[in-house]
């Protein structure tokens, strides 16, 4: 298993022709918004999508960007579209992920990274602690969660 960072990939079109096929519609949001050069206007232009893949197997993905659904110039990174692919689960790949994620924040002198998801029980599981409830893009209300980065 290998981290690839998607954007700069050889193999982008091939990882992103799966993400067009994925089973989570934000998943295949995220191939269209790449694809059509909205990602990097949305997200920031620092933004990057991350891989766990074996062979050309994608297992887990998430993006780490300076802003993602909740609008919050403030806070940042965050760490969004988070997803296993469900005959990956129960493994903690995810937790692979993250731990490339907090390098790169703690690499950047960023002391906490957040998540904006509706999921309870999850993101504890991975040292998040819930923050509050904030408005998305589209007003709907969202767990802000945060990892202090050591």
């Amino acid at each position: 298993m290998e981290i690839i960072e998607l954007l700069s990939h050889e193999k982008k079109d091939l990882y992103l022709s799966i993400l067009d096929e994925c089973e989570w519609i934000a998943g295949r949001y995220l191939s269209i918004i790449i694809k059509n050069g909205d990602f990097l206007k949305m997200c920031g232009l620092d933004a990057s999508v991350y891989m766990l893949v074996e062979e050309d197997e994608v297992i887990s993905f998430c993006t780490y960007a300076h802003q993602d659904e909740i609008n919050a110039p403030d806070m940042y990174p965050w760490i969004g579209f988070v997803y296993t692919y469900p005959m990956h689960r129960g493994h903690r790949y995810f937790g692979k992920l993250l731990d490339k994620i907090c390098q790169l924040a703690k690499n950047s002198n960023q002391h906490q990274i957040y998540v904006s998801t509706n999921e309870i029980g999850l993101y504890e599981k991975y040292g998040f602690t819930y923050l509050k409830n904030m408005k998305d893009i589209t007003g709907n209300d969202s767990r802000i969660y945060v990892k202090k980065i050591d």
